[in-house]
């Protein structure tokens, strides 16, 4: 049916034609209510007549119609306009791949589009939806290089050929449109050639074959019928495409013979998985092309995990002959190696743990904590030569591991305890009490020197068992938490971090030898590794390496960065997530590919959609519910700021100065304000202000208060009180600023994560102790004398319900926790602990507010790490010390 230029199809006034297709016809439109151009496609005159299959179209059409993506073209509306079935689309404006795959693309070009098509395949699959005719017909190429995927939700639904063929109908009009045969068969995946059930690993299949073509200028399964593309994509492998285009790096060259495994489950887990690896090798094209000049690629029929096993097996060997041949790190006249990069995946079903990893010294081996779909984290090793993974029995609850000097065993912390595990048995043994382990570190003399819990000396034991002695000491009338040790060579001395101190925050290093400590930086905070005479360390969201004097236990020279705006630090305890060998090998967790999303839940868990950047933490509502506060570093320079984001607008703003380190905000109860606290590193050591400043960011910060270190947690509703931990004394202590007197004080006791009741009549706050978990309570106030315990197996980050019905809190296991409450006869009564659902933020323990809950508690803004089934890699980086010899 030709619609004529001036026409009408239900709002849309016909523009002129754009094309026709199996799927109908296409034209330009106007949309008059909202004075738009869109695409109009009107569907073809056999699926409009079918009712059932229409409306099953237009249900799955309304669902894909939710795909908000940089990558996949919009579907702003579906509808019938007597009797005919249309379609309203974004109209993009430049090319389809089609018209550019007439020979081979240059490689990088073809990465690029191919990264972006996975992309907004991955969000299509994340919402259930499966394309299931992906071919380069079907993405369009703007000017400036944006690729953009059609009809999507589309072809599942076109009527098939044949009894349950699973081919569309495009497939079945050769005489109409000659070549759309081989252009759609040729594309399917076997599973779909074979009439068998599909799923996203299709769309993979698909993807694999248009790269293929991207990068030769051919279709992989040509042929010269119908018939034979079929048997082809079910028996055969396409022809190597070093002998079509040898200037394909190996890398490349595995990702798309990954794509199109015969087996479903031998393609990726994910698309996410898909997009990530197309994306690091497009960002690392020329590591990629030496690399492929000394690794071969496995021939074919040799399956996608066999190739990732050869993979890592290949570039620890390199790594193994680079270090044999003595180039590595005094670099005098020795042949270079290259150096590799691969990406490590966590084991299916499972996500890493953000900071908690360590390298085996020989560096073969990465132990590593992961947390299952259930919430159960337990300790793995994966071997750096095979890619395998062992989950290690009697981990549960695993964190912290670190290795044995010759790297048989494995020290880690439970709950209450410090284990260690031999790796050949599997046996675990309780080497002595800790509360709350913040590190560890193994001598070769069998002494372990580790952190027992926040906001106390490190203590040493014998690695066989027994009864732990000091190992440093805080220095008399003072209040400092000791954490994160790591021997030097020398087995004697160790570097550590002082923290919650007022005047000794910093990196220093202790014997075993003496009680004497030496500070050898106060710029340097939280973990750091030790290797090739350098000391590593994380600075503003990057790693660098400092040359470092093991004889004078000194700095020398200037730091030289090593991985550029990658690493972020936990901000509860300093931790950055990398790890280093003696052999030169690194491994890291990129905030690139494992940046946290606050993203909107239901009570039942169901994810809703996520709002503003990536890595954005410690979110709090406006009263009104219509802004958003959140700590975010904008800018990738390691300073956070305090960021507002209109919710409604999606527009985001910075309301603080760029030069501090913000560390908490909360709104004023009218929400014309925001209440922050801002830190100040100097040589003399660490200031934290209190301050208030208006939510619009129309004028500078008010300074309301001053100590070593602190943290806003809330501003009452009445207007006059805000609530802050307080860290001059170690572990936070709750403190009240009376913004009518000018005044703070401690409520004379530690507790942390203090948040007033609606009403003003009630404080909730989490209390600590030295012997026994975590427990969130809340106090009468401004009493603060009568006491009800509101969790049962520990718990933090308490948030009230904006009505006072419910209070929130997040269970040791990560779990929100919903607790009913009302005020009785005799005071507050409490239900008991419901649990809503998992979530996956970092961690559960004084990492401040990762979640936020909206006015009617039926929804929740988390800060939420990647899914396990889009689990986020770590980076490994067979020789670090490269990046100092450029």
């Amino acid at each position: 049916m030709a619609l004529a230029a001036g026409s009408r199809l239900g709002p849309y006034e016909i523009v002129g034609a754009l094309g026709a297709g199996g799927m109908g016809e296409v034209y330009r439109a106007r949309d008059t209510r909202l004075e738009r151009t869109v695409a109009l496609k009107i569907l073809a005159g056999e699926l409009a007549r079918d009712g059932e299959r229409l409306q099953r179209f237009e249900q799955e059409a309304r669902a894909a119609s939710a795909l908000n993506h940089a990558n996949i073209v919009t579907l702003f509306d579906v509808g019938r306009d007597n009797g005919t079935a249309y379609l309203a689309m974004e109209l993009v404006e430049g090319r389809s791949l089609r018209e550019l795959v007439g020979a081979a693309l240059p490689v990088k070009r073809a990465l690029s589009i191919a990264a972006q098509i996975a992309d907004g395949l991955a969000k299509a699959h994340a919402a259930g939806i499966v394309h299931r005719d992906l071919k380069p017909e079907n993405v369009m190429v703007t000017s400036d290089g944006t690729a953009k995927v059609l009809d999507f939700g589309l072809a599942k639904l076109v009527p098939t050929v044949g009894s349950g063929s699973g081919m569309s109908a495009t497939a079945a009009v050769p005489a109409t449109h000659p070549g759309m045969v081989l252009g759609t068969i040729g594309y399917m995946s076997p599973e779909q050639a074979r009439g068998a059930t599909v799923d996203f690993r299709s769309d993979q299949f698909a993807l694999g074959a248009v790269l293929y073509e991207m990068l030769t200028g051919k279709r992989p399964f040509q042929r010269e019928s119908s018939a034979q593309i079929m048997a082809a994509i079910i028996e055969d492998e396409p022809a190597p495409i070093t002998e079509l285009n040898p200037k394909v790096p190996t890398p490349v060259r595995w990702i798309v013979e990954r794509c199109l495994a015969k087996e479903p489950e031998e393609r990726y887990a994910s698309t996410r998985d898909l997009a990530r690896d197309l994306q690091r090798v497009r960002d690392h094209l020329s590591e990629a092309a030496t690399s492929s000049t000394s690794i071969h690629a496995p021939r074919a029929k040799t399956s996608a995990r066999a190739k990732t096993a050869m993979w890592a097996a290949a570039v620890l060997a390199a790594a193994a002959i680079a270090f044999a041949a003595g180039s590595r790190w005094n670099g005098e006249g020795a042949a270079q190696v290259p150096v590799y990069r691969a990406a490590l995946m966590p084991p299916p079903g499972h996500s890493f743990d953000a900071y908690d990893f360590s390298i085996s010294p020989d560096g073969t081996k990465l132990a590593y904590t992961a947390t299952s779909a259930d919430g159960v984290t337990t300790l793995w090793v994966k071997s750096l030569q095979s890619g395998s993974d062992q989950e290690l029995s009697g981990t549960e609850s695993a964190g912290f591991p670190f290795w044995s000097p010759d790297g048989r065993q494995l020290g880690f912390f439970t709950p209450g305890k410090l284990k260690k595990v031999e790796l050949a048995t599997g046996a675990v043994q309780t080497v002595c009490d800790a509360m709350r382990g913040r590190g560890g570190t193994w001598s070769p003399n069998g002494t372990i020197i580790f952190s027992p819990m926040v906001g106390v000396a490190l203590e040493r034991v014998p690695a066989t068992g027994g009864t732990p002695a000091p190992a440093t000491v805080v220095p008399q009338g003072m209040s400092e938490s000791h954490r994160w040790p790591r021997f030097l060579p020398d087995g004697r001395h160790f570097f550590f971090f002082v923290d919650f101190s007022e005047t000794r925050d910093g990196l220093y290093v202790g014997s075993l030898e003496s009680s004497e400590t030496k500070l050898i930086s106060k710029q340097i905070r939280g973990n750091v590794e030790f290797g090739a005479g350098h000391l590593l360390f994380v600075r503003d969201d990057s790693l660098y390496a400092q040359r470092f004097d093991t004889e004078r236990l000194e700095l020398t020279g200037a730091p030289v960065p090593i991985v550029n705006q990658e690493l972020e630090q936990d901000t509860g305890f300093s931790r950055a997530g990398f790890t280093v060998s003696a052999t030169g090998a690194l491994v890291y967790q990129s905030r690139r590919s494992y940046s946290s999303r606050l993203t909107w839940f239901d009570r039942s868990g169901k994810e809703l959609g996520s709002v503003g950047e990536r890595g954005a933490l410690q979110p709090s509502l406006s009263p009104d519910g219509r802004f958003l506060t959140a700590i975010l570093d904008s800018e990738n320079n390691g300073r956070y700021r305090v960021q507002v984001v209109d919710l409604a607008r999606g527009t985001s703003t910075s309301i603080t100065p760029a030069s501090d380190q913000i560390g908490g905000a909360t709104w004023s109860p009218d929400g014309t304000e925001v209440a922050y606290s801002a830190s100040m590193y100097t040589e003399k050591g660490r200031t934290s202000e209190l301050r208030r400043v208006p939510a619009d960011g129309s004028g500078g910060g008010k300074v309301l208060f001053r100590a070593a270190r602190l943290l806003v947690t809330d501003w009452s509703r009445n207007g006059r009180y805000l609530a802050f931990m307080n860290f001059e004394k170690g572990p936070p202590e709750l403190w009240i600023y009376d913004l009518e007197t000018g005044q703070a004080s401690g409520v004379g006791f530690q507790s942390a994560e203090g948040q007033f009741s609606p009403d003003g009549r009630w404080l909730a706050h989490n209390v600590g102790a030295r012997d026994s978990r975590a427990q969130v309570f809340v106090r009468s106030f401004p009493g603060l004398t009568s006491r009800v315990q509101i969790s049962t197996a520990g718990g933090s980050q308490s948030r009230w319900r904006p009505d006072g019905k419910e209070l929130y809190y997040i269970a040791d296991d990560k779990r929100l926790m919903a607790v009913a409450v009302k005020v009785g006869p005799k005071g507050l009564e409490a239900s008991p602990p419901t649990p809503l659902f998992q979530t996956r933020i970092h961690s559960a323990r004084y990492a401040l507010f990762q979640y936020a809950a909206s006015a009617d508690g039926q929804r929740f803004l988390v800060n939420s790490l990647p899914r396990e089934d889009a689990a986020a890699p770590m980076m490994l980086l067979t020789d670090w010390t490269s990046e100092i010899r450029r």
